[in-house]
């Protein structure tokens, strides 16, 4: 092998190492452009569907009252994914979950809401109509193919998660987003 061999194949390795960083900067950059821009629309359809289900719903919990509307997104620090999407009331009295319960059919984002006084109570999911909110308690229609027992099931976890937003718990670190 001559001299001139070895500095080709050197010359070689050496375009493919360059290459293969600027291939993973290029992904890289890609994703996390993507990442930032798919939040801010995942938040807003979130945001959406929390609002939709919310003035399409008489709840039980809001009865003879008007219900609240969405607050600010509260940045809940060590709950997950699943518990990313935490809402402050407009008032400032309770708190809003829009977490996905998988039911029969799949995951479907629902809504609940926190308040001191009356605890977790299930509002509404994207897919059930305002009829089934309106004909009866929120555990009995929870909604298509939603059981109670995953329904009862998301109200625990989300109280005690609820209770420990509102008294600073352990691990538990809470701002308000910038929009």
């Amino acid at each position: 092998m001559t001299n001139n061999m070895r500095t080709e194949k050197g010359s070689l390795v050496l375009e493919f190492r360059i290459l293969s960083v600027c291939i993973i900067i290029l992904v890289v950059a890609v994703v996390f452009t993507v990442n930032y821009f798919g939040e801010r629309k995942t938040e807003e359809v979130v945001r959406n569907v929390a609002d939709t289900v919310l003035s399409s719903s008489p709840a039980p919990v809001f009865a003879g009252m008007k219900p609240p509307v969405l607050g600010e997104r509260l940045r809940v620090k060590g709950l997950g994914k699943n518990f990313g999407y935490v809402f402050s009331s407009g008032n400032g009295n309770g708190l809003f979950f829009v977490v996905p319960v998988t039911d029969n059919a799949g995951p479907v984002l629902s809504v609940f809401y926190f308040s001191a006084g009356s605890g977790i109570s299930f509002i509404g999911n994207c897919c059930q109509s305002s009829l089934d909110r309106a004909s009866g308690s929120d555990m009995e229609n929870a909604g298509r193919n939603l059981s109670p027992g995953i329904l009862k099931g998301w109200v625990h976890r989300l109280e005690n998660i609820a209770l420990r937003i509102v008294n600073g718990g352990p691990g538990i670190s809470t701002g308000v987003s910038a929009k």
